[in-house]
């Protein structure tokens, strides 16, 4: 027989998905789209008693319901926020979108595509977790938002790794990680050799047609630096 999938509520036990951790992200996205709780439940159809209570953690916390609407909400004001990040904490928090306002087609499209996904995406979220509770701590685990790590690693794609601390990080150069770098930059690159004493070269897998301005970083310190383990596609395991 095959693993039992895990319910919501067993998803929702681990420690980044506490109704505490869910209320943290839930103030921490409503203040980076400069809302005050009265702006964020105009025209969401969230009752702000209800969002007091998912702020502070109380009845259970942030509902999937109330976390898909805050997340259309605050698209609205150009913070791009996933839900599998608001409920699980998993993935790359909240950024906000450049242009956004010169592109409400493509805003529409996001805030759909938030609620036609979601199956997939507590699938995918299970996975990630389950590779959190394997390797206990000092996992990391990121979406994909560029071109730059094609063929093999698409925008969407979800991996995760465990940290190398500083001091540990050469054991991966030749290695596609998840890095943080010294100004708190956090993506995904190649690690390669440097010029410098306790610095890395990071370059992309997809040098001579990624959209990115910069393929290849030269002498950077690094906080930590993850070699992939789970590399997560749509629809596929790999």
């Amino acid at each position: 027989m095959g693993r039992r999938r895990k319910t919501d509520q067993e998803l929702l036990n681990n420690p980044m998905a506490t109704s505490e951790r869910r209320g943290e992200r839930t103030k921490r996205v409503r203040n980076m789209a400069n809302l005050t709780r009265h702006a964020m439940c105009k025209s969401s159809g969230i009752n702000i008693n209800s969002l007091k209570g998912w702020e502070i953690g109380r009845y259970g916390g942030l509902t999937r319901h109330g976390a898909e609407k805050i997340v259309a909400r605050v698209y609205q004001e150009g913070v791009n926020c996933r839900f599998e990040w608001l409920m699980y904490g998993i993935g790359t928090g909240p950024v906000a979108q450049i242009g956004y306002d010169d592109a409400p087609v493509a805003r529409t499209k996001t805030i759909t595509t938030v609620t036609n996904t979601r199956t997939e995406e507590e699938k995918i979220a299970e996975e990630l977790l389950l590779f959190r509770e394997h390797y206990q701590q000092n996992t990391v685990d990121f979406i994909i938002e560029d071109d730059s790590m094609l063929p093999h690693y698409a925008r969407g794609d979800y991996v995760s790794g465990v940290k190398l601390p500083a001091k540990k990080i050469s054991q991966a150069i030749g290695l596609d990680c998840i890095v943080e770098t010294e100004n708190g930059r956090v993506f995904m690159r190649r690690i390669m050799k440097a010029t410098e004493n306790g610095c890395y070269t990071l370059a992309c897998s997809n040098l001579h047609s990624t959209e990115i301005n910069e393929p290849v970083i030269y002498n950077v310190k690094l906080i930590y630096a993850a070699p992939i383990i789970l590399h997560r596609k749509k629809n596929k395991m790999i």
